[in-house]
């Protein structure tokens, strides 16, 4: 590990998480460790409710630890900021505005000019392949072109870590293929650092460097899987599946456990 990829990664040291609940408190998290080196991605995989995006929206700031640290660039993370920008599900876009307006907003919010805004703007949208559809509404794009212009719009952020909450979940099998080599083509060309949350394992093995599964709550790190395939990789590659396969039987081992232990 060189200098710079030492001071520049992201760390989760030691981190849980609990919450109060009407049976007293639910423990989200606990003792998670994580090191996420400059421009890798990540995918993290487990059960429902096993902690993800507890543990996503943690390292957003949105919320705080309830014991250890999360560290960028060795700054503790305490709470939301423009080195960090969080997709969601749902593409969250404003349908007042037409698209270039909607990826315009992130550079306005960061203080730049109106030349730099529709610059950025348009590199971004020419990035994920929607040049030509600049002037459109929300509300005229199909599902998988929304969540590109959501893309473009984090992108334009220009954070150092780009946090994903599922954000093809919604997407049928097709759409989410082609969205996938979208995002894979912006993350080669940016070199951002990439935490992707996903229930999809062919997903996880299809875009990430390691795949990090989450054991049932209290989420902890249960076990890591590199993924060093050649890119460009597909869901349809003979090699994803085998992989994916190994990931899933040991995923429905962790979640087979949890409804053992409900019985």
């Amino acid at each position: 590990m060189t200098d710079i990829q030492r001071a520049m990664r992201l760390e989760v040291d030691s981190v849980s998480k609990l919450y109060p609940s009407g049976r007293g408190v639910t423990e989200a998290l606990r003792d998670v460790d994580l090191q996420v080196l400059p421009g890798e991605f990540i995918c993290i995989i487990g059960g429902s409710g096993c902690g993800k995006s507890t543990l996503l929206n943690l390292i957003a700031g949105l919320d705080s630890p309830t014991s250890g640290e999360i560290r960028l660039g060795g700054a503790p993370v305490t709470g939301p900021g423009p080195d960090r920008t969080l997709m969601f599900q749902d593409a969250a876009l404003f349908p007042w505005l037409n698209v270039k307006k909607n990826v315009e907003m992130a550079p306005k919010l960061a203080g730049r000019t109106k030349e730099e805004q529709s610059e950025i703007a348009q590199h971004y949208l020419d990035l994920v392949h929607l040049h030509g559809f600049e002037s459109a509404w929300i509300h005229e794009l199909s599902g998988g072109m929304r969540q590109r212009v959501a893309l473009a719009r984090c992108l334009a952020a220009n954070p150092t870590v780009l946090l994903m909450d599922e954000p093809f979940a919604a997407l049928d099998a097709l759409t989410r293929d082609h969205v996938h080599d979208e995002l894979e083509r912006a993350w080669l060309e940016t070199g951002k650092t990439v935490v992707f949350v996903t229930h999809n394992v062919i997903e996880a093995v299809r875009l990430a460097d390691r795949v990090i599964l989450l054991s049932n709550r209290p989420g902890q790190l249960k076990a890591v899987w590199r993924i060093t395939l050649e890119r460009p990789r597909h869901a349809e590659d003979l090699e994803v599946a085998e992989i994916a396969a190994t990931i899933t039987a040991q995923l429905h081992k962790e979640v087979s456990s949890r409804v053992r232990q409900r019985l």
